[in-house]
């Protein structure tokens, strides 16, 4: 399936079990986004083609709004999730995420400059992903509180990946699970791929407020910024 447009899923469950590419985007606002559909593999097993590929994915903090990836059965492919955009989130609270082990979450924005980012939300510890594989310029971001009781939210990964390509931490902290029950910091320099300095991020959406169709959205926003 090809979309070029936009897809939504409000007030019931978008179940997407075939693969779905395109330049359009993918927002859950109101529903529950359900993705079980399985990657193509190459004969080593290694992800070729992911599950999804959408340029931007959003997730608005609306009652009922939530993202599960995941398996369609035990014994599929993997579930790949390519982001050629931005992946931004204003969830709030527990419950509303998941990311079933094994799955993976690809962040592919590039030019041929290199002269911009795609944008990913640091969203706390509850907001936590499985492997991380980062194939474009790809900045990270803390636009939205989404952990009640915190203060700026760092991004909590399992195995981080690269491919040629540079992650900015952008002010925001970055922790990969150890394998011994905690976890580790990356910090500017790791594996000659990450930095960290300041760049403009995009605005945010309103939380409660996401634009459908046609229109120009002309609201300024804020972010938290910890470092620079």
């Amino acid at each position: 399936m090809t979309n070029n447009g936009k897809i939504i899923a409000n007030n019931n469950t978008l179940l997407i079990a075939q693969r779905i590419d395109g330049t359009g985007s993918i927002t859950a606002d109101g529903g529950k986004l359900d993705i079980r559909a399985c990657s193509v593999l190459d004969s080593n097993g290694i992800v070729i083609t992911s599950s999804v590929i959408t340029k931007d994915l959003s997730l608005t903090n609306k009652a009922g709004t939530a993202l599960n990836v995941a398996k369609p059965y035990s014994s599929a492919p993997p579930v790949s999730v390519e982001v050629k955009g931005n992946f931004l989130y204003s969830l709030y609270g527990t419950g509303k995420w998941n990311w079933e082990s094994g799955t993976i979450l690809k962040m592919s924005y590039s030019t041929p400059d290199h002269s911009s980012w795609g944008f990913l939300e640091a969203g706390g510890l509850d907001y936590r992903l499985r492997t991380l594989n980062i194939a474009g310029d790809i900045a990270l971001v803390d636009l939205y509180n989404n952990t009640p009781g915190s203060g700026p939210e760092a991004l909590y990964v399992d195995q981080l990946i690269f491919g040629g390509s540079t992650l900015n931490l952008n002010g925001c902290e970055l922790f990969v699970n150890n394998g011994s029950g905690g976890w580790t910091e990356v910090n500017e320099g790791y594996l000659g791929k990450v930095v960290d300095y300041h760049v403009q991020s995009p605005v945010p959406v309103p939380p409660t407020v996401w634009l459908l169709g046609s229109g120009l959205l002309g609201l300024a926003g804020w972010r938290r910024f910890k470092r620079g």
